[in-house]
């Protein structure tokens, strides 16, 4: 499972819009794919209402322990990528979800629930 967490402290940037292109892409790809929503403004929300299709599968959540909480259920169902929308904002949960974000499968890490963390996007490509 691959997280993905686009996160700025500025509004308006284009977060939500990206996420969701990103989404659609995998989802043309055949991948498994889930939005998490943890900002308040609903603009994920308010995009999957028009769309009217019922994937991205779409999760709310309001704070760091609601988050992990659906990451961990979204793996169990086999979802291939989770998107997570974050506010505008550096609070807990954005720095939560940079911390899911910046993290790979990694079998063999039993101590880290199966992902390792990556201090530079080389460590998590290589």
């Amino acid at each position: 499972m691959y997280v993905l967490a686009l996160v700025t402290q500025k509004g308006g940037s284009g977060k939500s819009t990206l996420e969701v292109g990103i989404a659609v892409a995998a989802l043309a790809n055949g991948k498994r794919v889930a939005i998490v929503e943890a900002d308040p403004q609903g603009t994920i929300s308010k995009w999957k209402e028009r769309r009217g299709h019922s994937y991205p599968r779409l999760v709310r959540g309001a704070d760091p322990v609601e988050i992990e909480g659906a990451l961990v259920s979204l793996e169990a169902e086999g979802i291939s990528l989770i998107v997570i929308d974050t506010a505008a904002t550096n609070n807990a949960l954005a720095m939560r979800a940079i911390a899911r974000g910046r993290s790979l499968p990694d079998p063999g890490a039993s101590e880290s629930g199966g992902h390792r963390s990556c201090d530079t996007d080389a460590d998590c490509y290589s």
